[in-house]
Formats: C-alpha cells, sequence, structure tokens
C-alpha cells in the first residue's frame, strides 16, 4: 500500500494551522509571476511554484569576496551520497534528492509538510569560476561551496613597430 493511500484528505485543525500562514501581497504576486514563467517556458519549477507543487527547493545565500564567491545551502535531510555540485565556466549548479522517510505501515499521516523530490539550482556569476579550485564542506545539513573566481589578465602593453610604406 502506497503512503499516498493511507493518507487522509480532512480539514486541518485551527491548533495545526501554522500562525502566520498568509504570505504578503508581494510574496504572493512574486509566487505567481515564478508559476506562471514556469509553465510557460516548460522549466522546472521553483521558489513559490515549487513549494505550491510540494517540491524541495533548498534555500541559498550567495556571497562574494574579491577573490571568490561563497554558497550556503540549506538542504537538512539529503546525504552526500544524493548531491551533485557542477561548475561549467561562470555557472554553479547543485542538484540533488531529499528522499521522503520511511514510515510504518499501520501510520496515519495527519499533516505532511516536508517537501521532498529531486532539485536543481543553478546560478551565472558575472567572473568565470576556477573550476579546479572550487571546494565543498557539507555538515550539520548545510552544504558550503567556495568557487574561487579566476584571475582576470592583465591588459598587456606591446610596443608595435610602425613601417613607412612609399
Amino acid at each position: 500500500m502506497a503512503l499516498n493511500d493511507r493518507i487522509s484528505i480532512y480539514r486541518r485543525p485551527e491548533y495545526l494551522t501554522p500562525r502566520g500562514a498568509w504570505p504578503d501581497l508581494s510574496d504572493l504576486r512574486r509566487g505567481m509571476d515564478d508559476l506562471f514563467n514556469t509553465l510557460f517556458s516548460g522549466g522546472t519549477p521553483s521558489g513559490f511554484a515549487a513549494q505550491a507543487a510540494g517540491a524541495f527547493q533548498p534555500a541559498v545565500d550567495l556571497w562574494e569576496t574579491p577573490e571568490s564567491y561563497i554558497a550556503h545551502v540549506n538542504i537538512p535531510g539529503v546525504t552526500k551520497d544524493d548531491l551533485d555540485v557542477e561548475v561549467t565556466g561562470s555557472t554553479f549548479t547543485l542538484k540533488g534528492e531529499r528522499k521522503a522517510k520511511e514510515v510504518a505501515e499501520n501510520a496515519t499521516c495527519h499533516v505532511r509538510g516536508i517537501a521532498v523530490g529531486e532539485f536543481q539550482v543553478s546560478y551565472t556569476f558575472p567572473i568565470k569560476i576556477d573550476a579546479p579550485s572550487v571546494t565543498a564542506d557539507f555538515k550539520d545539513g548545510v552544504l558550503t561551496v567556495t568557487l574561487p573566481k579566476v584571475e582576470p589578465e592583465r591588459a598587456k602593453t606591446v610596443k608595435v613597430n610602425v613601417a613607412e610604406t612609399a
């Protein structure tokens, strides 16, 4: 018997409803924009649209230092083996999967609020990344990826001889 077959749909009691459950209007508008962009572009839902679809979308903080970009990704419930970090040129891509927890055969689910499934996030930076120097550290459900920037080429001054033509 599948988990979905054991879940009964019913009105959630008020004591189980989270406080502040209604997002403000700007969040709602941003979410609707994201949803329609996803639907009409044929892409993978992200942000509010992913949450509405029940898909897992990790929270990401991106920082920049003079030498590198640093990504902090909150991915609780994901193992190191379920992650794939890729760097191509100036694009950083993280793919992975958060799997559903096994439940007892006779268990009844009253609230299901933990999103599961495959996810993918990509970010393109204005400066190329030194792919061989990228490092990643995974601890306590937080993935920290350090993406060193490629040193920009210094302008060289070249003396050009001018030939005189007749």
